[in-house]
């Protein structure tokens, strides 16, 4: 039987934002998964370092994977099945471990296999649909990269996913380590890491105009309203230093689109998500 319990989404939130949930819900199980998402307004949640909890208060059911969501099981010499809820870091660990080399490039994003999938995250010129044979939802299973429009940013599956499997080339545990080490290094010498935050606010339109070169374009570099703040260290984040609320960042945010619109024409369009009513 599935209880739903209080949960503080501010301290689960990568950012630190977010308010009181009286309908939390963790599912172990497809069957407990299934029944929760019959419930009133369901919403499952991964991570959540890439969604902003916009409201002081929801009437969502949300939903947390636990379980066999958190399974990783080797299948062949070259394919790995991974559960929704495997958080990155874990697939990166298991996959150096086993000698399997394919996702070295998306060290240090912080999300959950399903939210990665869902929007089909990358970095440094690799996706996570580069290496995606095929995957589960709740509703049908088997489906084959081919059967969706993977693109930046965006994958068009639609239901929870359930688990998904991916496909690696052999390779040795120090050689895998060792780039890992690497794409880490960059990151943290280029992203601020020791601040909470979403990742990346926005989409980039072009690799000619990545979204940060736009922000420092139009003097948002460093920007502050009250405690959250347009990173000193990459402009594409914007960093909460210590109190800072959902409607500050919605504020700075909006008044880099519009900056942006206005020197640029260019919309710029959101890469996490904002959670309203």
């Amino acid at each position: 039987m599935l209880k739903s319990k209080m949960h503080d989404l501010a301290k689960s939130s990568y950012i630190k934002i977010g308010c009181m949930s009286e309908n939390f819900i963790e599912a172990t199980t497809l069957g407990e998964l299934s029944d929760a998402m019959k419930m009133k307004k369901p919403k499952l949640l991964g991570a959540m370092s890439n969604i902003l909890f916009a409201e002081d208060e929801y009437d969502y059911t949300f939903i947390s994977l636990a379980g066999e969501f958190l399974n990783i099981e080797r299948i062949s010499d070259t394919e790995v099945k991974v559960g929704s809820g495997v958080r990155l870091f874990t697939l990166l660990g298991f996959l150096a471990d086993n000698g399997l080399s394919g996702l070295e490039e998306l060290i240090g994003i912080p999300g959950s296999m399903g939210g990665i999938l869902y929007m089909n995250a990358g970095a440094n010129g690799k996706s996570i649909s580069d290496v995606l044979v095929e995957f589960d939802t709740l509703g049908k299973k088997s489906i084959k990269k081919a059967d969706c429009t993977f693109s930046y940013r965006h994958s068009g599956i639609e239901g929870p996913i359930e688990s998904m499997v991916l496909t690696f080339e052999k390779s040795d545990m120090e050689s895998i380590k060792s780039e890992m080490s690497g794409y880490l290094n960059k990151r943290n010498s280029t992203q601020p890491f020791d601040m909470p935050s979403l990742g990346c606010v926005f989409k980039n339109p072009s690799q000619k105009e990545p979204a940060w070169k736009l922000i420092e374009s139009v003097d948002m570099r460093s920007k502050c309203v009250n405690d959250i703040c347009v990173s000193e260290k990459h402009a594409n984040f914007i960093v909460n230093r210590g109190r800072g609320k959902a409607e500050d960042f919605l504020s700075l945010s909006e008044e880099i689109k519009c900056r942006v619109k206005e020197k640029h024409n260019i919309e710029l369009e959101y890469e996490i998500e904002i959670l309203r009513k």
